[in-house]
């Protein structure tokens, strides 16, 4: 009898929740077991409180899906993050993509977003042909966005019902997508959403971490009648249900918004951005906002043609690939093969090996081991740089 193959997804955020979701589905499709990894405080190598166990328990739940605390460093592991975070297993180490991210100074887009994997899944060949500036071409694999499967796949993806979100089917939507910390427009967003806020229907997504750190503000937009989706499976029917969407620069949401060929208008706030969002020429396919106060103008020439229709497509192409519904499959395909015939290197096995065994069967705190190997992929970028 044939042992079942298993693949750990190990979780750091609780948006990888959904990220994760169709590609369990299409993994047990092909006879592959995934174990959803939700490590407690006691081993997990984020930090204390970082990821929502709550949140991801009951996603899990809702959707009958078996979920694990305790990981098997035996198997292979998945992870929309670094691979420090992985460093106690001495299986195969593979890096699910989570965005198509734009910025040239994003983590997506450097070095140390590769350093220790020995697969990389990435979303189209642009970041096949990027990311090989810094390992082998060899390793990088077109997957698509499984994320997606479900919104291209359906006949509709722009439907309004007043059961979504309770908004007005009547009224045209705008979802607010800001990032999180000093690059966030979360703060400059409020006061502008509430001059429209009796002409639309506002949805505020916001970044997973301001969730975990700004409910203050957040409160405040739900007090401004603005309808805030604290949950990160709300991200896909926030984009369906809406007709222009705000977002940060900086944000994969910008790519996000372009894959779903909706309206866009990205926030490019910081004055470093106005240089690198002009060589990417940007605004080829997207009205890009240097000042909050520009974005009003954006909305209302939105409301009147949508003169980026075409060029959105044609930018995504080479951005994000299997935009049909199958990436899912083609995802479950391309891990069934780097399991079956990707070869670790008797000496990287070994030192894994005996790596693992000091954090797992000692005394020693579990998130040391991915202090240490953070600093180790520090030394290497200060070697060999982080970007290209």
């Amino acid at each position: 009898m044939n042992e079942v193959v298993e693949i750990d997804f190990y979780h750091i955020d609780a948006f990888e929740v959904s990220v994760f979701l169709p590609i369990y589905n299409a993994l047990e499709n092909i006879g592959i077991r995934s174990r959803p990894i939700l490590p407690d405080d006691s081993i997990s190598t984020s930090s204390y409180g970082y990821l929502d166990i709550d949140q991801c328990k009951k996603f899990y739940r809702t959707h009958k899906i078996k979920y694990y605390s305790q990981p098997n460093y035996n198997n292979a592991v998945c992870t929309t993050q670094g691979a420090e975070f992985l460093s106690l297993y001495n299986h195969l180490r593979i890096r699910i993509p989570y965005g198509p991210g734009v910025y040239p100074y994003g983590w997506g887009l450097s070095r140390k977003s590769t350093i220790g994997f020995d697969c990389i899944l990435v979303h189209g060949e642009y970041y096949r042909k990027y990311l090989s500036n810094f390992v082998s071409i060899d390793k990088i694999h077109v997957v698509g966005y499984p994320r997606y499967d479900d919104f291209f796949s359906r006949k509709s993806n722009n439907k309004k019902t007043t059961s979504c979100f309770g908004i007005d089917s009547k009224l045209n939507t705008i979802l607010l997508l800001p990032t999180w910390g000093a690059n966030s427009s979360l703060d400059r967003l409020l006061d502008f959403t509430k001059k429209l806020q009796d002409r639309f229907n506002i949805l505020l997504k916001p970044h997973h971490l301001s969730v975990l750190r700004r409910p203050d503000i957040l409160n405040t937009f739900e007090d401004s009648k603005s309808i805030v989706l604290r949950k990160s499976d709300d991200l896909i029917k926030a984009i369906s249900v809406s007709d222009i969407i705000i977002c940060d620069i900086r944000s994969c949401s910008f790519g996000e918004s372009i894959l779903a060929n909706k309206k866009t208008i990205g926030l490019a706030l910081n004055e470093s951005d106005r240089q690198w969002v002009t060589q990417a020429q940007l605004d080829k396919i997207s009205y890009i906002a240097y000042n909050i106060n520009d974005v009003n103008n954006y909305i209302e020439e939105y409301l009147k043609y949508d003169e980026f229709s075409k060029s959105r497509g044609i930018w995504i192409q080479d951005k994000v690939e299997f935009s049909d519904g199958s990436s899912s499959a083609m995802t479950a395909k391309i891990l069934q093969e780097c399991i079956n015939t990707y070869h670790i290197p008797l000496f990287k096995r070994i030192l894994r090996k005996y790596f693992s065994l000091i954090f797992t069967k000692g005394r020693v705190n579990q998130r040391l081991s991915t202090k240490i190997v953070s600093m180790l992929h520090l030394l290497i970028i200060k070697c060999f740089g982080n970007y290209k």
